[in-house]
């Protein structure tokens, strides 16, 4: 998948699953606000599931999750395709 693409299904899945999420939010932008501690354990699953990746522990921390951008980096880096 390509860089938008990844982008586009982060974003449709951060708007059906958390009511804070704007679609003008930047991708650059923090989501401390939008996902909560167990959102972000919903958000790693559907990651791995989604993407057919698995995200070391690690590299499971709040940073790597704090943007939009970070979260594609993250997927771009550890999918399988």
């Amino acid at each position: 998948m390509t860089r938008p693409e990844i982008e586009s299904v982060l974003r449709s899945y951060l708007k059906t699953r958390f009511s804070a999420y704007r679609d003008d939010l930047d991708a650059g932008a923090p989501l401390d606000d939008i996902v909560d501690s167990l959102g972000l354990f919903d958000l790693v699953s559907h990651l791995e599931e989604t993407f057919s990746m698995r995200i070391p522990g690690h590299e499971f921390t709040p940073v790597a999750f704090s943007t939009i951008d970070r979260i594609v980096e993250m997927v771009e880096i550890h999918s399988a395709g």
